[in-house]
């Protein structure tokens, strides 16, 4: 299946190669990566440091785990290659190329963390207006995604979800662009879509099977699966735990956090209540609890949001979700009343669907992925731009970037707060976990 990419009315303004953005665009861009830093830098200083010394406490993420990935190569636990088949030596990578220059591994980390937001901001940006959104509207959106739950609990906190995060707005770049990119652009952006996290390689796929001929999706799909999987066998060599991304053993391994497997040894687990926090948290998130709950590892002290009722949201966070759920309907509405943008449209919402599905069934905590999907969620909400019911998008979005921001900033700031008091009750023995 394949649909005749459209070339884009050239502007009078000129032009800056390659993506043929022009210089307010740049100035635009770079404005709202330098607000996306400053969110994190507050955010960042939040959190407390030993919030990072134990499993589970955020949201059920393991910071310890990743920073032993990001500055250990003889680390002992770089055994979740077969979920982010180049997470290690890339982020490894750039951490010790940074100590060259001087930086401590932490600071190294939070630089790593920082630029991650910077390229999420600017790149979803260009991604709007590739896809012919007005500058007025695509920093909008863009300003949607910086207010959005995914971004503001997960870009300032020490895990593996703001890079894969990142990967999926630069695979948007070319799933969104009316105009003709290079096929190693696609291979690369797709390729980078399966490193970080395999499920995420769904909008790889998804994007090129549906705006690419044919021919170029098995092109792009292969060399996707050619760098990866080259890329993972020189991680194996170099690393010591690391273990080839297709390791059927370790593939075996991921049924232990299915949702049927862990309810069957007392966790809990509702896929209506996971399904329901995969479309909603995103972008507007419930408010935290403090829980005990039962995990891989034992009984674990921890942040979470997985069974707070719809109620508990508040005013402003009703407000929020209303205007998130229309921003959604737009884009049903775009995708079905915009030819030119269907493509577009089917591949994001197929990425969407698959995602709420595939969480549904997997996972404990499903916030834990909030910040993969927001991006496409929102991407996906800007075809709604397209459709004679522009001015009801337009006032979604403007609700949603002050009610959005005002409620997830708050939830963030009382997450920080439990979390912060977990840390500290663990080391007088007044929390569960390691």
């Amino acid at each position: 299946m394949a649909s005749v990419a459209e070339v884009l009315p050239r502007p009078s303004v000129r032009h800056v190669w390659p993506l043929g953005l022009s210089r307010t665009d740049l100035a635009l861009a770079l404005a709202l990566s330098l607000l996306a830093v400053a969110i994190c830098v507050f955010n960042a200083r939040v959190l407390s440091p030993q919030v990072y010394d134990s499993f589970n406490i955020w949201f059920q993420s393991d910071p310890p785990r990743v920073i032993s990935n990001m500055t250990e190569r003889w680390s002992p636990m770089q055994n979740r290659t077969v979920a982010h088949p180049l997470f290690s030596i890339t982020a490894l990578s750039a951490v010790k190329a940074l100590g060259a220059i001087g930086l401590g591994e932490m600071q190294a980390i939070g630089l790593l963390l920082l630029a991650a937001a910077a390229v999420s901001a600017g790149g979803f940006y260009s991604a709007m207006r590739l896809m012919g959104l007005t500058p007025v509207a695509a920093g909008g959106f863009t300003l949607a995604l910086l207010g959005s739950a995914g971004f503001l609990h997960w870009y300032a906190v020490i895990e593996t979800y703001a890079f894969s995060a990142t990967s999926i707005v630069l695979m948007l770049i070319a799933t969104c662009s009316l105009r003709r990119l290079p096929l190693p652009v696609w291979i690369v952006a797709s390729a980078g879509s399966l490193s970080m996290l395999v499920t995420n390689w769904g909008l790889g796929l998804a994007a090129a099977f549906f705006r690419l001929r044919f021919r170029q999706f098995m092109l792009v799909t292969l060399g996707a699966f050619l760098l990866v999987s080259a890329g993972s066998a020189i991680q194996m060599k170099a690393l010591h735990r690391a273990s080839f991304w297709l390791n059927p053993v370790n593939i075996a391994k991921e049924k232990t956090y299915s949702g049927p497997k862990m309810h069957a040894v007392g966790m809990r687990w509702n896929p209506w209540v996971s399904a329901r926090n995969g479309i909603v948290m995103p972008g507007v998130v419930l408010p935290p609890v403090r829980d005990t709950m039962t995990t891989e590892i034992g009984p674990s002290t921890l942040v979470t949001n997985q069974f707070v009722p719809m109620h508990r949201l508040g005013v402003v966070g009703w407000m929020a979700l209303a205007a998130w759920f229309v921003l959604l309907a737009g884009g049903v509405a775009g995708t079905i009343v915009d030819g030119q943008r269907r493509s577009i449209g089917i591949a994001l919402l197929l990425f969407l669907a698959s995602k709420i599905a595939f969480h549904a069934f997997y996972g404990e905590i499903t916030f834990l992925y909030a910040a993969d999907v927001v991006p496409v969620a929102l991407a996906f909400a800007a075809l709604g731009w397209f459709t004679p019911w522009r001015w009801m998008v337009g006032g979604a979005l403007s609700l949603f970037i002050v009610a959005g921001a005002v409620h997830n900033e708050a939830q963030y700031l009382s997450a920080a707060k439990i979390a912060n008091q977990i840390a500290v009750d663990k080391l007088h023995g007044r929390a569960f976990g390691k």
